[in-house]
């Protein structure tokens, strides 16, 4: 397992800044108000970037993420759009498949990550965080910007900071956001929502 993180960690870091490729375009923009609503029933689509440090180390990469209800499928890509690890969250648990076709298995996303990849992806708590709104589960220290929007939230020993929102014409969803607990960083960069309108 060790060589294999070893392994894992040169390819991240040739990853790069990378973006995922986007999806398909939505027919009508929604607001903040409608795409929130939207995603909390139907799910969303996003891509982006990603970069973490931890223990003094550091990777970037593409991210694609899908969460529908309570699954999820989650691709960290490399330049060209290849999978360099695919995270899968449903009824039978938790995976983790390496670009090697290894599979790794788990109860929840955060020791999986951590065993596999050297750091904790907070999946439980990233699919609220992510949409701008504390994880219903458990309490939350919440801080709002003048437009209401989370600027800044603690909740389940993670601080999350909310760096920049997309224009209200172009959804108004969170653009970038920062977590950290201790010494380990994500800092998630949301290039493109892809958020299904409800249905009237």
């Amino acid at each position: 397992m060790r060589g294999s993180r070893a392994h894992w960690l040169a390819l991240l870091l040739l990853v790069g800044a990378c973006a995922a490729p986007p999806p398909k375009p939505g027919t009508t923009p929604l607001s903040r108000e409608q795409s929130l609503a939207a995603a909390q029933r139907n799910g969303f689509q996003l891509t982006g970037r990603v970069a973490v440090k931890y223990d003094e180390k550091n990777f970037s990469g593409g991210v694609r993420w899908e969460h529908n209800g309570s699954s999820d499928d989650i691709w960290i890509l490399a330049p060209l759009g290849s999978g360099v690890a695919r995270i899968v969250q449903d009824a039978n648990g938790i995976t983790l498949t390496t670009n090697e076709q290894k599979t790794y298995r788990a109860h929840n996303a955060e020791s999986l990550t951590l065993e596999v990849l050297g750091w904790s992806l907070p999946l439980s708590g990233l699919q609220y965080w992510v949409l701008g709104i504390a994880a219903p589960r458990s309490t939350a220290q919440e801080q709002r910007d003048s437009q209401q929007r989370l600027a800044h939230l603690n909740q389940d020993s993670w601080e999350i900071a909310y760096l920049r929102y997309k224009p209200e014409q172009e959804s108004g969803m969170p653009a970038r956001i920062m977590l950290s607990r201790g010494d380990l960083q994500i800092n998630l960069i949301i290039d493109d929502w892809m958020i299904s309108p409800l249905e009237q």
